[in-house]
């Protein structure tokens, strides 16, 4: 992937998004389908972050970066000022025109008395608003929480930060690249009086909707022979053995050297028997040393060499 955009909405004071510009193609421009370009959101400059301005509705502004192609990873930084149930709504689109009629795939957080996440596609002359997928009720922490939104082909997946996939759905009417850009609506909120807010976006092009696998290894256990090591001109350390029946088998070669520690069987630690260096497959110099407990007297049986 290829960062795009990238915008943590720094300033050392307020000023609307229009007169600031981020770290990476993060020159943001009023979209030419909303008459209300004169109301822009504002980057606060006491906490740095991206605000509704004073009016009740922002209008829909673009960031400059230009992707590749059309296959978007949007990360949009969230935080919850703690205005439960403002009806406030904050957007993030991509593969959003430039032109009318604003065109674009559209995440919504809609802070309702129970929040959730709605996902609608902006389409045709219209355009059309249709929703994508279902609702996913969610109650932003005050922390700031990241939200992974991607538009890959015809894929669009909506991820929590923890993982958790919390919108899916299939789209083919948007195709072009476009921008990425953003609203905020529906209430008149200053940085004073709270509100949800985003405090970074990025952007990137050349996405791929990850495969989230989970591999859950549990104890292992061997029930009639151990491990086999043949490793050429390397050192092996092998902890203690344990085994129902016989412990472990090596084969060594080229000066190597195997430590291994103390042997422990159900029936007897006698089982581990070296009666040659040949037993083990020592060869050319390479040295076994093997403590054996259980018996009448703990003794270490002599280093082998060929």
């Amino acid at each position: 992937m290829t960062l795009v955009v990238e915008d943590t909405f720094t300033s050392a004071s307020d000023v609307a998004i229009t007169a600031h510009t981020g770290e990476t193609g993060a020159t943001w421009a009023a979209h030419p389908s909303d008459s209300s370009g004169i109301n822009p959101p504002v980057v606060d400059g006491g906490s740095d972050e991206l605000r509704e301005g004073n009016t009740v509705n922002n209008s829909w502004h673009y960031a400059s970066g230009s992707p590749a192609n059309a296959d978007w990873h949007a990360t949009i930084t969230f935080r919850n000022r703690a205005s439960a149930g403002t009806g406030q709504n904050v957007v993030v689109g991509v593969r959003m025109t430039t032109t009318n009629p604003l065109n674009a795939y559209l995440l919504f957080y809609v802070n309702a008395a129970t929040p959730y996440f709605r996902l609608y596609k902006f389409a045709g002359a219209g355009p059309t608003a249709t929703q994508l997928g279902s609702d996913y009720t969610y109650t932003l922490p005050a922390a700031d929480t990241d939200v992974e939104f991607y538009v890959v082909g015809s894929e669009i997946r909506v991820y929590k930060n923890d993982g958790t996939l919390m919108i899916s759905a299939t789209d083919t009417a948007i195709t072009a690249a476009g921008k990425l850009g953003v609203r905020f609506s529906d209430v008149a909120l200053t940085g004073a009086t709270g509100g949800i807010v985003l405090t970074r976006i990025q952007g990137f092009d050349g996405a791929v909707i990850p495969d989230p696998q989970t591999v859950t290894v549990g104890t292992a256990s061997e029930t009639d022979s151990a491990y086999a090591i043949t490793m050429p001109d390397q050192t092996v350390n092998v902890g203690t053995a344990s085994e129902t029946d016989s412990a472990y088998t090596v084969g060594l070669y080229f000066d190597q050297s195997l430590a291994v520690g103390v042997a422990s069987e159900t029936d007897s630690a006698a089982v581990i028997v070296v009666p040659s260096a040949t037993a083990v497959g020592a060869r050319f110099g390479a040295t076994v040393i093997v403590t054996v407990a259980g018996l009448a007297e703990a003794r270490p049986l002599a280093s082998c060499a060929l």
